[in-house]
């Protein structure tokens, strides 16, 4: 039954033999395409990206000659607390307030009629 597949408890003679088919090096599968390969280790002659292979040779040779990355420096994060001025910082400029007033509106002097 399909149902028993992934149970390896119970015998499956199919499940057995597919197992045993796919561990054997004399069943000429020479391709085997899957969408993700998770593992604890990957042993292998060549490494291939896309169309760029190296093997265990140049892999080495291109780790020693090529120049050790830059450490990179944690993120810091932006405090959010104003801070005190320190030595370093120039004190702000003192700047009195400016008073808004209203013009007065002009005087017109009048002369008395007698």
């Amino acid at each position: 039954s399909l149902t028993t597949l992934p149970d390896t408890r119970t015998s499956n003679p199919f499940r057995d033999a597919l197992t045993n088919w796919f561990a054997s090096v004399s069943n000429g599968i020479g391709k085997l395409f899957v969408g993700e390969l998770e593992s604890e280790k990957l042993k292998t002659k060549e490494l291939c990206l896309d169309d760029v292979c190296v093997t265990k040779e140049q892999l080495l040779y291109l780790l020693q000659v090529a120049p050790a990355p830059a450490p990179q420096a944690p993120a810091l994060e932006t405090p959010t607390e104003e801070l005190s001025p320190s030595e370093d910082t120039p004190p702000e400029e003192d700047t009195a307030p400016v008073e808004e007033t209203t013009p007065e509106p002009p005087v017109e002097e009048t002369t008395p009629i007698a």
